[in-house]
């Protein structure tokens, strides 16, 4: 993940696709949205972190901004632009099961405790709702910010003529932005593939790794690479999955799901009903973790726990 996002910021690929898209759109502010959407959603599946994914398509959301006028906070197009960028952040978390590294966690305990593997294309046939809601959300905050819409010709040209700039500033192509595309589209391939090839996700992972610093990619040198991977937080995570595992063998988490949902009879409601407490549940208690890893690691465990005391499938 750390990999990867470094190699598509410094190659520029990204914000040169981002560039592109709204080059050849209407300029509109709908239009601008729909392009910043799509731009992160091409990459998630192989930029595993909301904040690497921040930190690459923030250059680019700014440009859109100012091209139509507005800086973030204003009541104009940046708000909006701004807006629906964090929201397309976080939902594209969910539709990938490489668009987040918790989803790959989660999968560990899933296999754990059920002997199930969900490849790639099995996880994407789950989570497409979550990339429909993806797309709808150029669509509700472009009604949000109706009143303030800057989709006037005078602005859709000017945020046109801006892309067109930025991309002749950039100039041709680069090598190293065809080595990152190529290199995305190597990465995507194993991925979707993953149910035919039976290759395991870790080993395209460690695979990204060494095509990003060995040539013929060598898109970044190995110790820019080393250096921007935050270790305390990649130790931190192995302990996580250790507790959790721990945890999950001696059967701690089995005996907190009794505790709460079993003894309180909750598993004798309906399974919509029970789904809905159990979802109003995991939110709130959202609200209050320390992050994605600290989350999943607590809840995954207790969640499958829950799914194995159930009455019903």
């Amino acid at each position: 993940s750390y990999f990867l996002a470094i190699a598509f910021i410094k190659s520029n690929i990204a914000r040169r696709l981002g560039y592109y898209l709204v080059s050849r759109s209407s300029g509109s502010l709908f239009s601008v949205l729909t392009a910043s959407t799509w731009v992160n959603t091409i990459f998630s599946p192989v930029v595993m972190s909301n904040t690497a994914r921040g930190g690459l398509f923030a250059p680019v959301t700014k440009g859109m901004s100012e091209a139509v006028g507005s800086e973030p906070g204003d009541s104009k197009g940046g708000k909006a632009i701004f807006l629906a960028s964090t929201y397309v952040n976080v939902f594209n978390t969910n539709w990938a099961l490489t668009a987040l590294s918790t989803n790959l966690l989660a999968l560990v305990f899933f296999k754990d405790v059920f002997h199930i593997d969900i490849t790639w294309l099995k996880w994407l046939e789950l989570g497409f709702p979550m990339l429909i809601t993806v797309g709808l959300i150029p669509v509700v905050v472009n009604i949000m910010f109706k009143p303030h819409s800057v989709d006037i010709k005078k602005s859709g040209a000017t945020t046109k003529q801006y892309a067109i700039d930025s991309l002749k500033k950039m100039g041709p192509m680069t090598s190293v932005e065809k080595k990152a595309l190529v290199l995305f589209i190597i990465v995507i391939a194993i991925f979707v593939a993953d149910s035919f090839t039976k290759i395991d996700l870790s080993f395209v992972a460690i695979l990204a790794m060494i095509l990003v610093v060995l040539p013929p990619f060598s898109i970044i040198k190995p110790k820019e690479a080393l250096n921007s991977v935050e270790w305390g937080i990649v130790l931190w995570l192995g302990t996580a999955i250790s507790i959790g595992s721990l945890g999950a063998s001696m059967g701690v988490f089995k005996a907190l799901t009794n505790l709460i949902f079993v003894s309180s009879h909750l598993t004798l409601l309906p399974p919509i009903a029970f789904l809905l407490i159990l979802i109003i549940i995991l939110m709130y208690f959202h609200a209050v973790s320390p992050g994605y890893v600290a989350y999943t690691v607590a809840l995954i465990p207790i969640t499958l726990a829950i799914i194995k005391a159930l009455p019903y499938s």
